[in-house]
């Protein structure tokens, strides 16, 4: 019988491990979970649980595609947490060090699982723009969720296998369209701030705007009971492009708000602001310039870019789907990943899938000298130190005493 080693689950992911919260979120439609895509669900044992959403916010009609989500966002410094559309695929330069989980989108999309799984960045961002003293200079991203399998904190979609398994082309996959801040699961749902599809039959129903878009932004004091719903922020009063024609008109994706009033009027001169992405049909992405993968935001100054995707390792045909600005724990994102990614007692694990064995043993091989996969003990550099160190613990299995 192998050993078992007791893990230290992680605090502070991007959506956070259960014990803290648990994630919320919404799906894009057509996934093999068979979830609705107009309502939210809280991830837990078992099946995603429908906390929200859907007629509770005004919505519920066939077609209808919540797109945007937020519990609001204090005004400080941040990292990113955000999901992408199918077919993004991350840069192929970027290079993590250290005792970090050795996944990112770029290998999970490599691995065919990225549309389900929320990454977040190695850099920092105020409202003004990046906060290079605080990020790691690494300027890419590290899987702090992944849809299903065994991982520090899963949202219970599918596939339902591990981040380190390929998953075969043409398997249907789940797509996380949109998240916001974990809730306790013995509290109700708290109100939230939310966009839809600009398709979406529901947009005819709820609070009007000019023209109603899928640039509006509604706030829902109450997401289980309909009729509450008051329109926030017109697609207009964004600086976005919203014409008569459906095919010119921007279409949000990704949502944080900050509102320091709760009353559901968007008040820049009080210090509110929206981050958030384009749909990549959007007309304004020619004119900023910016590309799906960049993060918006709107505020006393105006519309503009605020976070290039280069900087969080994405490619320029990458597509940001849902996002949330979570603030920093402790002063930089070198303290927060400390929080986030706690060393497991897991010694010699070099793929994170909390077993120490032969994959362990022939990632440490693979890039002996190289590095900087196989780092096991976290020196920066892949060398006898790594070796011994899978070794010494060569079948030990880590579970999580909870």
């Amino acid at each position: 019988m192998k050993p078992v080693k007791h893990l230290t689950v992680a605090s502070g992911l991007c959506i956070a491990p259960f014990a803290l919260g648990a994630p919320v979120f919404s799906v894009a439609p057509g996934g093999p979970s068979g979830l609705d895509p107009d309502k939210i669900y809280m991830a837990g044992p078992g099946s995603p649980t429908p906390v929200g959403g859907g007629a509770g916010s005004g919505l519920g009609m066939p077609g209808d595609d919540l797109d945007g989500l937020s519990s609001g966002i204090p005004d400080e410094e941040w990292v990113f947490c955000w999901a992408v559309a199918p077919g993004s695929t991350g840069t192929r330069t970027a290079v993590i060090r250290g005792p970090l989980p050795p996944f990112d989108l770029n290998n999970q999309a490599a691995n065919n699982q990225q549309s389900g799984d929320g990454f977040l960045s190695t850099e920092a961002w105020d409202r003004l723009g990046p906060v290079p003293s605080l990020g790691l200079g690494f300027f890419t991203n590290v899987l702090a969720i992944n849809q299903g399998g065994d991982y520090f904190t899963t949202l219970g979609l599918l596939p339902d296998v591990d981040p380190n398994v390929s998953v075969p082309g043409g398997t249907p996959l789940d797509d996380l369209n949109a998240e916001m801040d974990p809730i306790d699961p013995d509290l109700p749902i708290p109100p939230i701030y939310f966009s839809v599809s600009g398709n979406s039959p529901s947009l005819g129903t709820l609070p009007p705007s000019a023209i109603p878009s899928g640039a509006d932004i509604f706030f829902d004091p109450d997401p289980t009971t309909g009729g509450d719903e008051i329109l926030y922020a017109a697609g207009q009063q964004l600086g976005l492009i919203i014409t008569p024609d459906p095919a010119v008109r921007d279409d949000i994706d990704g949502l944080s708000v900050h509102d320091t009033i709760p009353d559901g009027i968007f008040d820049p001169l009080a210090g509110e602001f929206v981050i958030f992405s384009l749909r990549p049909d959007s007309p304004s992405l020619d004119l900023l310039p910016a590309s799906p993968a960049d993060i918006l935001i709107f505020d006393i100054k105006g519309l503009r870019v605020l976070a290039q995707g280069i900087d969080m390792g994405l490619a320029d045909g990458d597509d940001i789907n849902a996002l949330r600005a979570m603030p920093l724990i402790g002063p930089d994102v070198a303290s927060t990943f400390e929080a986030v990614f706690a060393s497991p007692d897991c010694p010699g694990d070099a793929n994170g899938d909390m077993v120490v064995n032969l994959e362990d043993l022939n990632i440490v091989l693979a890039n002996f000298a190289k590095g900087p996969e196989g780092d096991v003990n976290g020196d920066g550099v892949v060398d006898l130190a790594d070796l011994n160190l899978v070794l010494g613990h060569f079948g030990e299995e880590c579970v999580d005493p909870a």
